[in-house]
Formats: structure tokens, C-alpha cells, sequence
């Protein structure tokens, strides 16, 4: 009977799941399914104490899930607590932009923005206020991340770093991988310090396919292609198809600072 708004916390995608916090010490765990970016019928909700000490711990993998008119995925139905019988019921709306959030944090350091984490919606929120309210910032770095939770919204956070004049940077510890690239290649210029790591792939999927066994002129590659013609001209239609043959859905592949090259990925 009592209703609380959700903060995302985190992504674990090695578990599949999703973390959200309420109040102060309470954690909603939400299932996962990472490849098809859709959530699973399991809940937990967690009580903490201090220093995350788990004080209870409510579950269940069985509760109804489905979806509202406008897309939400709703929830309801019983968990049990971990130690006892004690049952709670609940009720639980997630909006698709909160499981497509992300994790990333921006931090700001005079004309260089940092960008850590898994990027989506979140993402875009971030950089568009960064770009509104630091007007001094002229360099985009990107430090680590696995790549993107949400690649629809992705193009359009490449689109306000191009449209910023933005050039972006991975550092000689950086470490960037799918989308992450994608949005590395929105810089008006584009740096990468001796060291720095570059990983692409195929994405996944289109009705069980994999982007690189479908056919070149599947309509499925038509938003990633448009984005890539914007942000690099003469290499952007190769560049991608080249992600897609360089490694699996499921692996990764380093670039090499020829292919880097060859592609003007890199500014000359």
C-alpha cells in the first residue's frame, strides 16, 4: 500500500540482472536477460544496514510480468523472505528508459569531460547537460566502458557530442569497447593515446540473427549505417561492416592502430 520511486543503481549483467534503490536502504533486484535487453520475472528486494549488511532479503523467480499500453513492464505478485515464511506483495512498474539507463558517470575537470561506465539513456541525459551548463568543455574522454545498453539512443548521444564540436580521447589507459567506439567516432577530432584499447564486435540480434549474418542490405543495419555515414564520410559504410566481421556478438576485437587508421577512426 505504500509507493516509492525508483533510482537506478547499476547493471550486472554477469548475474543479469538489474539493481534499483528505494529510500535509503533498500535495493530492488530486478532479472535480466543482458543479450536481449529485456527483464526477467524475478525480484528481490534488500534491506540494508550500516556498511551494506543485508538485514533481510525478500524473492521470488516467479512473479507475473507483463506490458502496459505505453510499454512499461509491470510486475506484481509475492515474495518470501529468505530466512522464514513471511510473505510481502508487490507491485512494480519499470519504464523502458530505466532499464535501458546505463551506468555511466561524467565528471568534469576544466575543458575535459570523462565518461565512465556502461552507456543509454542515461548517457544522453548526462552529456546534454554537460554541453548546456559547461560551456568550457571542448574535449570528450572516454575511459572505460563495455560498450551500450540501449545503441537507438546511443546515435542520438554521438549526435549531441558531433553537433557540440566535441572531440573525443581515450587515454593511454582507456579502455572502450562496441558502442563506446560508436560514440568515440562523434568527435570532431578523435585521439588515442599508445596504450589506449578500441573493441568492437557484431551486435545481437534481429529475430535470433546476429548482425553479421544478416545480409548487407538488411533493414536491420539501416540506423547504425545512416549514423556512421554522418560521422565519418568516406569510411563510415566499411568501418561498420568491418565491426561486424572483426568479432562474434559474444567476443571482441582490439583494433590495431592500422585498422584505426585505415578507417579514420583516428584524426590525421
Amino acid at each position: 500500500g505504500v509507493q516509492h520511486p525508483l533510482v537506478f543503481v547499476d547493471f550486472d549483467t554477469d548475474n543479469g540482472s538489474l539493481v534499483l534503490r528505494y529510500l535509503e536502504h533498500f535495493f530492488l533486484v530486478v532479472g535480466f536477460d543482458a543479450e536481449r535487453l529485456e527483464p526477467l520475472p524475478s525480484v528481490s528486494i534488500i534491506e540494508t544496514q550500516g556498511e551494506n549488511v543485508v538485514v533481510n532479503q525478500y524473492a521470488s523467480d516467479q512473479v507475473s510480468l507483463t506490458t502496459d499500453a505505453v510499454g512499461d513492464y509491470v510486475y506484481s505478485g509475492t515474495l518470501k523472505h529468505s530466512r522464514n515464511e513471511t510473505e510481502i506483495d508487490i507491485s512494480l512498474v519499470l519504464n523502458s528508459a530505466v532499464i535501458e539507463g546505463g551506468s555511466s558517470a561524467l565528471t568534469v575537470s576544466g575543458t575535459d569531460a570523462t565518461v565512465i561506465g556502461d552507456l543509454g539513456t542515461a548517457t544522453y541525459v548526462q552529456l546534454r547537460d554537460m554541453i548546456n551548463n559547461h560551456p568550457e568543455v571542448t574535449r570528450l574522454i572516454l575511459q572505460e566502458s563495455s560498450g551500450s545498453v540501449n545503441d537507438a539512443i546511443n546515435v542520438h548521444t554521438g549526435r549531441l557530442v558531433r553537433n557540440a564540436n566535441l572531440t573525443t580521447h581515450v587515454p593511454a589507459d582507456g579502455d572502450i569497447n562496441s558502442g563506446a567506439v560508436d560514440l568515440f567516432a562523434a568527435g570532431v577530432q578523435r585521439t588515442v593515446e599508445e596504450g589506449g584499447k578500441l573493441g568492437v564486435h557484431a551486435w545481437c540480434c534481429k529475430d535470433g540473427v546476429a548482425a553479421d549474418q544478416l545480409p548487407r542490405n538488411d533493414t536491420a543495419h539501416g540506423t547504425q549505417l545512416t549514423y556512421f555515414r554522418e560521422m565519418l564520410p568516406t569510411t563510415g559504410v566499411d568501418f561498420y561492416f568491418f565491426t561486424l566481421e572483426a568479432a562474434p556478438f559474444d567476443g571482441i576485437h582490439v583494433m590495431t592502430q592500422e585498422e584505426r587508421v585505415r578507417y579514420k577512426l583516428v584524426s590525421e
